[in-house]
């Protein structure tokens, strides 16, 4: 063969290789968002492109069984059309995920049996969409977490082993089906994390009672979104690793003090042993979409402006704000992104239509050495693809604020930059000199960037 053809068809697998880890993968950084399936305002299409990673709100349990889970869809929405809208979002790099439970629908894996039935009635749904989903998600509240109060870290409660199992058996079943890794991300509320540091917590909620399950399957977790909402607003609150009580009622100290502290880790009370904490490049936010005043959705919403700067003084591109009372000891640059409840309240105008996922450009910059939703944005152009020697740029679009283009290897190193002028519509560009290899293009905007993918062979 060639040797120019074998390397353009080497190359060409290694791109086709690379679209499809895009949806096995969680994007980074990550705008998570939960899609509510009760709901018939929204199909997945039509969800704000920011969104990223796309919660199926929920697969609950069947009947008056803790374990048999099923999984429905609006009666406007066909399986036909959901899967098809589900290719879309695979197309664009974003990920869907399943995720359980819920607020109003407890699992509980009491018993061997009980086990067993979440995994298959897991594995059948999973099953029934083609695998189509790229993992499942864990949101287990109130009585979900009635493991009883003699648990440790070391020694957890018969339900918190099955969980545990369940999840390694799910996973290694999916691998087996589709050769790929199951996603695995958590959702849990801050007094299942947290709570494990008050003595009332622990006695009256079973405080803490998650953290048994997220440090066994911390290797396997892709995300960790807590909720930093509905813990009680200005009459309830939770401790943080300095010892203080902070309150999830419009506070950004709320959210940097339970980010810190899920990061770090902590001493459980009541003997039940150590959190050694979570790696700041796998934990996201999780806040409301919208005030309560609009939905009665509950406490937590943080101003957009509050959340960017207390996401940015995480991260160590600020100093403290001078109204902010909780001081980081670090800064985080990796953190992994935002999680909301949920994109069909985002959608909604009380709070501002979309105010959650526009204001994501302002917490987290949008990694160019990774796909990103924009990828295939109608009216950027990039051919030919794969090209030796010249590419044509065709911008047909009108990119509002939109002036300058980076092409970007896939390192993440900036190779080379140009000017966008509002009266040339085509640029060709010289790239006789790259390596051979899998290149992005990308365009600025002042509130996002379209990447666009070629490859130098």
């Amino acid at each position: 063969m060639n040797r120019k053809l074998l390397l353009y068809t080497t190359l060409l697998s290694l791109l086709i290789g690379f679209n499809f880890k895009a949806f096995s993968q969680i994007p980074k950084p990550a705008l998570v968002g939960y899609w509510q399936n009760w709901s018939t305002d929204l199909k997945l299409t039509d969800i704000h492109d920011a969104y990223n990673v796309i919660q199926l709100a929920f697969g609950t349990t069947e009947g008056s069984s803790l374990s048999k889970i099923t999984f429905s869809l609006p009666w406007n929405y066909s399986k036909s059309a959901f899967m098809a809208d589900i290719d879309v979002l695979h197309s664009k790099g974003k990920v869907v995920v399943l995720s359980l439970g819920g607020g109003n629908d407890p699992v509980r894996l009491d018993s061997e049996e009980a086990k067993q039935e979440f995994i298959s009635s897991v594995n059948a749904i999973l099953q029934e969409y083609n695998y189509k989903f790229d993992g499942i998600d864990i949101d287990f509240e109130s009585t979900s977490m009635a493991f009883g109060s003699s648990w440790t870290m070391d020694d957890p409660a018969p339900a918190q082993i099955n969980l545990i199992d369940a999840i390694k058996t799910l996973m290694s079943d999916y691998k087996n089906a589709t050769g790929k890794k199951m996603l695995l991300t958590m959702a849990p509320e801050t007094i299942y994390l947290m709570g494990a540091m008050s003595s009332y917590q622990m006695d009256t909620y079973n405080g803490g009672a998650m953290l048994p399950i997220i440090e066994s399957l911390k290797d396997e977790i892709d995300l960790l979104h807590c909720q930093y909402y509905n813990a009680g607003g200005a009459t309830g609150g939770t401790y943080a690793i300095d010892g203080i009580v902070y309150f999830d009622n419009s506070d950004p100290d709320y959210i940097t003090s339970m980010t810190e502290s899920i990061i770090k880790g902590f001493p459980l009370l009541r003997n039940k042993g150590v959190y050694s904490g979570f790696p700041s490049s796998k934990v996201a936010i999780g806040l409301p979409a919208i005030p309560s005043s609009c939905l009665g959705t509950g406490s937590g919403y943080n101003s957009p402006e509050d959340v960017c700067r207390a996401v940015q003084y995480l991260q160590g591109k600020i100093s403290k704000p001078s109204d902010f009372s909780y001081t980081v000891t670090a800064s985080y640059p990796d953190l992994a992104g935002l999680m909301t409840w949920s994109i069909n309240h985002d959608k909604n105008t009380c709070g501002g239509v979309y105010s959650f996922a526009e204001n994501f450009a302002c917490a987290f910059e949008v990694l160019t050495s990774l796909p990103i939703a924009m990828d295939d944005f109608r009216g950027i152009e990039v051919y030919p693809n794969p090209a030796n020697d010249y590419i044509n740029l065709s911008v047909e679009a009108d990119l509002t604020g939109a002036t300058a283009f980076d092409i970007i290897n896939a390192e993440g190193e900036i190779i080379y930059t140009g000017s966008l002028l509002s009266e040339v519509k085509t640029y060709n560009l010289d790239i006789h000199d790259f390596k051979s290899g899998l290149y992005f293009l990308r365009i600025h905007s002042d509130k996002v960037k379209w990447n666009k993918r070629f490859v130098k062979y």
